[in-house]
């Protein structure tokens, strides 16, 4: 009985060593993307500016990363969403004078909080260690630099022509609401001017010396608006 069962042990162990493991037991693949797993090989920073976004829904995570973006451009949704809104109604409208006169330049139109600093975002992952989703949010510097000139350029057509209407008008409180339409863009403006140093921080110096002609109109919109 004893060498029966030495046998029948045995026979047990070589047919471990050659069945094949069980599934469950087999190595799981890595799910883990490359965008999260090497980062800046997949988005150096040269190129983008990113940050991650976790959240317990894909549209979660969006929303965070959405926010951290934000703050490295020294802004908040909330103001993102306001200058959605009035840009939206200064390129679009043509039920007001204002656009009726200026003919804005279409590609600087925004459209969504995704296109407003022309973000963009990977597929959202389950993270498995944080039991969270995960993805990142990204900016090309190249193409941010080129929507900010964009806007920049678009917005002071529409601030030069408010001021040459208000100069023409003889009614004062006509020249009111129109210099106040345009410190709603001046101020959009010099946003646009101080967060485009976010992108190229080595270009500061030479953005300052493109826009200051710019601010200084700014500048005297408001002081034409104090005045009146």
């Amino acid at each position: 009985m004893k060498k029966a069962a030495i046998l029948t042990l045995m026979a047990a162990a070589v047919l471990a060593v050659f069945l094949p493991y069980p599934a469950s037991a087999a190595a799981q693949p890595d799910t883990t993307p490359a965008w999260f797993a090497n980062t800046k090989s997949v988005y150096p920073d040269s190129e983008y500016i990113w940050v991650i976004g976790n959240g317990a829904t894909t549209e979660d995570a969006k929303k965070q990363a959405f926010i951290e973006m934000s703050r490295r451009f020294h802004t908040t949704v909330e103001a993102i969403s306001s200058d959605i809104s009035e840009y939206q109604e200064i390129t679009g409208s043509t039920e007001n004078d204002f656009s009726e006169t200026i003919h804005f330049n279409q590609y600087s139109r925004i459209e969504s909080n995704e296109d407003f600093f022309g973000i963009r975002f990977t597929e959202g992952w389950f993270n498995p260690k944080r039991k969270a989703y995960t993805l990142l949010a990204y900016i090309n510097r190249n193409e941010a630099e080129k929507l900010y000139h964009a806007r920049i350029e678009t917005n002071m057509v529409g601030i030069n022509a408010l001021m040459s209407r208000a100069a023409e008008h003889g009614d004062p409180l006509f020249a009111v609401k129109l210099l106040e339409r345009g410190r709603g863009i001046a101020d959009m403006t010099t946003k646009y001017i101080d967060n485009i140093s976010f992108i190229y921080p080595e270009k500061t110096r030479e953005y300052l010396t493109r826009y200051a002609p710019y601010l200084n109109t700014v500048q005297q919109l408001y002081a034409e608006h104090e005045k009146l």
